[in-house]
């Protein structure tokens, strides 16, 4: 890109087209990243494995939830998922939701 005029009136309005303002916006917050991996881990083509799967499952359920707030079902699936959660216990919800990133970002190129 050519580097604007300098010895010209009109050498600001030339810089605006040549160097454009950084945005103040431009980083995402946490709850954003968050949300924004969440909505493509649900559009992988491929399903993670039952462990992979649950580690995701107890990390958006802790990010979400905070520490189990329910009884421990009886069903099988349930219940794995109610113990994988449980395994989360004391996490806060920004480092859950950090993990979760981390851990999605590391399994996109397998499943995505």
């Amino acid at each position: 890109m050519r580097d604007p005029p300098q010895n010209n009136s009109f050498s600001f309005l030339l810089a605006i087209r040549f160097y454009p303002p950084i945005s103040t916006h431009s980083k995402m917050s946490l709850d954003e990243q968050f949300q924004k991996v969440a909505a493509s881990v649900r559009n992988w083509k491929t399903r993670p494995s039952d462990n992979e799967n649950l580690a995701l499952y107890s990390l958006y359920k802790q990010a979400t939830s905070g520490d189990v707030n329910i009884a421990e079902p009886s069903e099988m699936i349930a219940k794995a998922k109610f113990k994988a959660w449980t395994g989360r216990k004391g996490i806060s919800q920004d480092d859950a939701k950090k993990q979760y990133i981390e851990m999605a970002e590391k399994l996109q190129s397998k499943y995505a």
